[in-house]
């Protein structure tokens, strides 16, 4: 009989051959392996054949309410809270990816192959989901500022990318990392590019007349060689001198800039709050949804959805557009 083991390593030489983004795969790994590693902890019987959905819902049971954490990392302190619904919620979301593949392999039972209709695993849901932090504009003159340097390549390498990232709504992986922009898919002369999002998928962004002169800049004092599969933004220290400029090193540079300069960033992902100041931007200048879930990339509107849910302004304008002839004078 097969084991959970070989069943998982199946799923994930699948989603290897669909050429999943590298930190997709690498919480793929982790995740299963915590929850395989869980399994052996209570002393479950490895089989594929023997999980049922009521383990299933135990697992994310833990998860919510006993699991803490980073409690075993000791390069990170143990969080004092549970873990975040969101994140559980992408747990959920990996096994039933594993079962839906499983499924489609014929190797689970008919009462298996159940395991994920009706609601019997649910998704764990959040009562009041969090407002996604946005990036003020003063904080981001602020940063632009705080990247002068007496190395006209760095200077404007790094302003050029925290342009892009304010003015295409981009993420950081699109931009830099070993799945950002190469030379080949930026045309500077229409002011814009290609990028690879999630799942591989191509789309275009735009940037603005600001963005551009910053990128030319940059490509004027930027040293080696140029075109094709070369990575567009690359590393200037002595480990990393020509290879593309990596996701942990942009966040390691944001915050050594505001340090320096003395600047509040959001406390979470203050690279990525940049994205969501262009989606409000964006819903404030009265882009319809559909445009906006292009420009960002979203596979669901529902997910571009909750960018207007959090946006009352966009709301305000609607209900004076289709509610204004309701009014009545109180006199």
């Amino acid at each position: 009989m097969m084991t959970l083991s070989d069943a998982v390593a199946m799923f994930l030489r699948h989603r290897e051959i669909k050429n999943l983004q590298p930190a997709t795969m690498r919480l793929y790994r982790r995740r299963l392996q915590f929850w395989l590693a869980w399994r052996e902890e209570r002393h479950y019987e490895p089989l594929l054949a023997v999980v049922t959905a009521d383990e299933l819902r135990t697992y994310l049971h833990y998860l919510m309410y006993d699991h803490v954490p980073h409690e075993r990392n000791p390069r990170r302190p143990a969080s004092k809270g549970r873990m975040a619904v969101n994140s559980v919620q992408s747990d959920w979301r990996i096994l039933r990816a594993l079962w839906m593949f499983l499924k489609d392999d014929d190797l689970l039972s008919e009462h298996q192959e159940k395991v994920f209709t009706r609601n019997r695993v649910p998704c764990p849901r959040e009562s009041e989901p969090e407002l996604r932090p946005v990036c003020p504009p003063d904080v981001f003159d602020q940063l632009l500022r705080a990247c002068a340097s007496d190395e006209p390549e760095e200077e404007w390498r790094n302003k050029a990318i925290f342009l892009m990232l304010h003015d295409t709504g981009a993420r950081i992986g699109e931009i830099v990392g070993p799945w950002g922009l190469r030379d080949r898919d930026i045309f500077l002369a229409k002011s814009w590019g290609n990028v690879r999002g999630k799942g591989g998928k191509r789309r275009w962004i735009y940037w603005s007349e600001e963005t551009g002169y910053a990128l030319t800049q940059y490509m004027q004092h930027r040293r080696g060689k140029w075109g094709g599969e070369l990575p567009l933004f690359r590393g200037m220290s002595s480990r990393n001198n020509g290879d593309a400029f990596t996701t942990d090193a942009l966040r390691s540079l944001i915050r050594r800039i505001a340090k320096r300069a003395g600047i509040s960033l959001i406390a979470k992902a203050p690279l990525h709050s940049m994205r969501h100041a262009f989606a409000h931007d964006g819903l404030d200048e009265g882009i319809d949804e559909f445009h906006l879930q292009q420009l960002l990339g979203h596979q669901s509107p529902t997910t571009t959805a909750r960018y207007t849910r959090e946006n009352p302004s966009k709301l305000r304008r609607v209900y004076d557009r289709f509610y204004r002839r309701r009014r009545r004078p109180l006199t």
